[in-house]
């Protein structure tokens, strides 16, 4: 008995152990997501089997990083993505490089016609490095509202965005990463637009795993519509 009940314990363990570890089919099965993020580390697609999955309503191809680096699979993404008939939007990793010269290599990379999607500012915690950096990071999002006529989807994880960027951005469209399968909480009674709620998603198309994210219930896919010429504003809660 007692030799059965270790093998139980054992047997249990393990269970946790990949439920954990693997990538989260089986949870994400009955969990709503809307839209997913693509760069080179999902290496090749298969676009149109990727559009048969009616969960995407948008696609967030990433472009460039920092002043020189360009995606590898870019060019490819965008081609694909369109042509499977998705609404896609390009990316800029935000770095500590000097803000025009990010500015130049997004502009240089993304066209505005190739758009469906207003553009995306990704900022990640090991590029965050004081008030300086983020008084660039807020020159640089508005310097890509003056240049694309709309103001850009700001994404960071929860706690970062609450310890550094709070009251930094009012108006702008926010993604939250946070991966704890509660909801976004924002010090700044902000509201975000997209919730990233999985970096370990699993695509029917994407060899690799993927990142999902979900619309705030006042939100949709025609709230991050590229609108040449125009200001985007997103509504505060009241």
């Amino acid at each position: 008995m007692i030799k059965y009940r270790k093998n139980i314990h054992i047997f249990s363990c393990l269970l946790l152990i990949l439920n954990f570890c693997l990538p989260m089919k089986a949870q994400i099965k009955g969990f709503v997501y809307h839209a997913i993020d693509i760069s080179s580390a999902q290496k090749k697609i298969n676009w149109e089997i990727v559009r048969k999955d009616g969960n995407i309503n948008i696609v967030y191809i990433l472009a460039t990083h920092g002043n020189r680096d360009k995606d590898s699979f870019y060019k490819e993404n965008m081609v694909g993505a369109r042509e499977a008939g998705l609404s896609v939007g390009s990316t800029h990793r935000f770095t500590n490089a000097p803000v025009a010269e990010q500015l130049s290599n997004f502009a240089q990379t993304v066209a505005v016609h190739t758009q469906d999607l207003i553009p995306m500012v990704e900022i990640r915690k090991s590029d965050i490095q004081g008030e300086t950096w983020m008084d660039s990071l807020v020159c640089f999002v508005k310097k890509i509202e003056e240049t694309y006529g709309c103001k850009p989807l700001v994404s960071v994880e929860n706690g970062h965005y609450n310890a550094c960027l709070s009251h930094r951005l009012p108006g702008y469209p926010l993604m939250i990463s946070c991966y704890s399968g509660q909801k976004p909480s924002l010090d700044d009674q902000n509201r975000y637009v997209l919730w990233r709620f999985t970096e370990k998603g699993i695509i029917n198309g994407v060899g690799r795993s993927v990142p999902l994210s979900r619309f705030h219930t006042d939100y949709t896919a025609a709230n991050l519509t590229l609108r040449t010429n125009e200001r985007y504003a997103v509504n505060q809660a009241e």
